[in-house]
């Protein structure tokens, strides 16, 4: 399981260095946390296992998704 969610992990740090604008709009506080939980989920919902997905919503839900290269670190550790 941890396996799965630290290639989750990685895929999804990818996907935010290459795409300056989702990453921007998920970082940003303006767009609100409704607008980019349901960014998320229709980007990745299919993409990600249950658990990795919903790791995504807490991190927004506690406004910590700018942290993802930090949490990346971590886990890596």
């Amino acid at each position: 399981m941890l396996g799965k969610v630290r290639e989750e992990l990685h895929a999804f740090a990818g996907v935010l260095e290459k795409n300056i604008s989702l990453r921007n709009f998920l970082f940003a506080p303006e767009p609100g946390r409704t607008a980019q939980k349901l960014a998320v989920e229709k980007a990745f919902a299919d993409r990600f296992s249950v658990v990795f997905f919903n790791f995504l919503q807490v991190l927004i839900d506690k406004r910590r998704q700018a942290l993802i290269n930090e949490i990346m670190a971590a886990f890596e550790e």
